[in-house]
């Protein structure tokens, strides 16, 4: 995990087992959110065990892309500090989700099993033309380390519910002195 604390992404091969992946498939086409939450909480316990931290859970969000989308280059609200990207299925080739990394745009596909995990709210991502499939299917999952500044944010002013997390960090930064204050809880 070494190049996702360097470099602020890193690829997760057969992250999620067949077994899983078609549980996954068979949930979002039965719209069976039970099943998606129960994936979103072992996704979480995998990567607290990679990452060598613990998480706060924010949101997930499932996205059905069709040929010719574009996803322009945008950088995540602080909700998405940690993310978790990954295909369910396609119908053909996978779509690549591109990162503009410190060491250039890099293409990164996610076979069914894998997954991307990226810090998106300091790495821009975006998609070229999709001309690979005609239909994809991809599941997006978000936390916040608690160890981080977002996270010392959150367990200070949320330590009864949660808070609206639709915030852009770099705005909190230059509003506060390019560094969030640390709280101690």
């Amino acid at each position: 995990m070494n190049h996702f604390h360097k470099y602020g992404y890193y690829l997760l091969s057969d992250f999620f087992t067949q077994e899983e992946v078609d549980s996954m498939y068979k949930a979002d086409l039965a719209n069976d959110n039970l099943t998606i939450s129960e994936i979103y909480k072992t996704a979480q316990v995998r990567l607290e065990g990679l990452l060598d931290t613990d998480l706060l859970p924010n949101f997930y969000q499932r996205d059905l892309y069709r040929d010719n989308e574009v996803e322009e280059e945008r950088v995540e609200t602080a909700s998405c500090e940690i993310t978790l990207t990954f295909t369910v299925a396609n119908n053909s080739n996978n779509w690549p989700i591109a990162l503009n990394t410190s060491k250039g745009i890099k293409y990164i596909n996610t076979d069914p099993g894998d997954a991307l995990i990226y810090k998106a709210c300091d790495v821009p991502s975006s998609r070229v033309r999709n001309t690979f499939n005609d239909m994809q299917i991809q599941y997006n999952m978000f936390w916040n380390d608690v160890n981080s500044e977002i996270g010392s944010y959150l367990r200070h002013f949320n330590q009864d519910q949660r808070i609206n997390m639709d915030f852009n960090l770099n705005e909190i930064r230059n509003q506060s002195g390019d560094k969030l204050p640390l709280w101690d809880n």
